[in-house]
Formats: C-alpha cells, sequence, structure tokens
C-alpha cells in the first residue's frame, strides 16, 4: 500500500522487496507556498535544485523506474491514476478510488514565467522522478478526468509536487 503522511509499503524488486512511499511537505494554496519560502522550506523546484536535500534523511525522490515499477503493482499506467488519486479534492469527471492509499490530490503545478501563478490546481497533480535529462527529468501527472498515470519530461524549473520512498 502507498500511504499519506505514514509509511506504507508496495512491493517493488528490491532487496528488500518493499519500497516505502511518503508525502514530504504538501503545498496546496499560493499562501501555504509563500509561508514554505518564508520558513526556509519551499518545495516546488525540482528536487535536485535543492542543495539542501529536499528528502528527510533515510527516504529520497524515486527514479522513473521506481514509479513504474508503481503502475505495474496497480496494474499498468492506464488505469492506476484512479487507484492513486484521493476520493475527495478531485472535480466531478473523475475522483478516484484511492484503493492504494496514496491519496493524490490535484495540487496542480508552479509555471515556470512567474513564481506566483499557479496552473491546474483542482484539477491536476503533478509528480517529480529523480531521473534527469539534461535540464529536464521525467514527472507523473494525473488529471481530474483520465483514469491514467501519465508520463511526461519537463523542464526542472517548473515547481512540482514530490513524494518520497524509504531507502
Amino acid at each position: 500500500m502507498i500511504g499519506q503522511g505514514r509509511e506504507a509499503r508496495l512491493p517493488a524488486a528490491r532487496s528488500t522487496g518493499k519500497v516505502d512511499w511518503k508525502r514530504v511537505r504538501e503545498r496546496t494554496a499560493l499562501q501555504d507556498y509563500r509561508s514554505g519560502l518564508d520558513a526556509g522550506e519551499p518545495a516546488w523546484c525540482h528536487p535536485n535544485n535543492d542543495p539542501r536535500g529536499l528528502a528527510p534523511e533515510g527516504w529520497r525522490i524515486p527514479t522513473d523506474a521506481e514509479w513504474i515499477m508503481m503502475e505495474n503493482h496497480l496494474g499498468g499506467r492506464p488505469v492506476a491514476g484512479d487507484m492513486l488519486k484521493s476520493g475527495s479534492g478531485w472535480g466531478p469527471a473523475n475522483k478516484g478510488n484511492n484503493s492504494s492509499e496514496f491519496t493524490a490530490l490535484p495540487a496542480g503545478y508552479r509555471r515556470v514565467e512567474e513564481s506566483s501563478l499557479f496552473e491546474n490546481v483542482g484539477k491536476s497533480g503533478y509528480w517529480w522522478t529523480a531521473t534527469e535529462m539534461g535540464s529536464q527529468a521525467f514527472i507523473r501527472i494525473l488529471e481530474e478526468a483520465n483514469p491514467a498515470l501519465r508520463r511526461f519530461f519537463t523542464a526542472k524549473t517548473y515547481g512540482l509536487s514530490v513524494r518520497c520512498i524509504k531507502d
């Protein structure tokens, strides 16, 4: 299982046989992002852009391959999205069933051009992976009206959500 705010387990091909997923600083509103910045805890850059390290000790940002293992465990990318989405917080078109207990919320993203402009809040969720390709990195996207978990890569300057896995 994948948990909200607590350690949870999801089978994966690792020597431990398990990968633990954990949510890190959740910023859901513009004021929350600003208060995080004021407190010295911003959570809206690519994880490798933060020299302090984004993940708590003993945790790390999952790679693209680890996201793929999770997708496969949940039945594949076309259906994994609904299993990851919270049962609430999404629009009426698709609320998800949260059968994985990942409890994904539609936090949207912060635009590159303006640090205070947020897009798709309440409609989509975006998560970083640790897998980089030059100035870009792989991401995962959940959308309100789509049961799939989408995979893309984008510029590392966007502000996206993160989940961490336990080492």
